[in-house]
């Protein structure tokens, strides 16, 4: 509502900034609300609306991890079933080098 009344300006509310993953190419909102707050006012005025956003870079070690990441223990124990796909090269020296910076947009 406050959008809509022009209270609140979301190139410049903080509360309003988007946090964006990138993943394939793609940019991907990691709070809906935001973006759904947003959207909503892009179709009451009937225009495009600009909103600033910080962009993080995400790599394809922790992409893997992540879909590979379904423990319901912890991890106290193993169950193997099926095949190891898409394996990542091993990890040496200062893992620094093997993640992306994060990005900021505006």
């Amino acid at each position: 509502q406050r959008l809509d009344a022009g209270m609140v300006d979301p190139l410049t509310e903080p509360k309003l900034k988007l946090q964006l993953v990138r993943f394939g190419g793609e940019l991907f909102s990691l709070c809906n609300r935001r973006l759904y707050a947003l959207k909503t006012h892009a179709g009451n005025s009937g225009q495009t609306v600009m909103a600033s956003a910080r962009i993080y870079q995400m790599d394809t070690v922790t992409a893997k991890f992540l879909l590979a990441h379904t423990t319901k223990n912890g991890g106290t124990s193993v169950q193997v079933g099926g095949t190891c796909r898409g394996q990542p090269e091993e990890l040496d020296g200062d893992l620094s080098d093997h993640f992306d910076e994060e990005e900021e947009d505006g």
